[in-house]
């Protein structure tokens, strides 16, 4: 039997902004995400789900430091 993962915050970060090709706030790329419909796909029930995306992001930034802000794009 296959194992998905499931769609996380920085799924989401990267299929909104392959979507819309332009550097976006955090607020701007919720609001995108939401427009395209891929935070339906998060379940999240986080009242403040755009701070737990930026969150993410400047984690996964900081942990892996040779990672490049394309890699997000591409």
């Amino acid at each position: 039997m296959v194992q998905t993962m499931p769609y996380g915050f920085l799924d989401l970060a990267k299929d909104t902004f392959h979507a819309v090709q332009k550097p976006l706030s955090i607020n701007d790329l919720w609001k995108e995400a939401e427009n395209l419909g891929y935070t339906l796909k998060l379940g999240s029930t986080d009242k403040t789900p755009w701070q737990t995306l930026a969150a993410r992001l400047y984690i996964d930034i900081k942990q892996n430091p040779n990672k490049k802000i394309l890699d997000y794009i591409a």
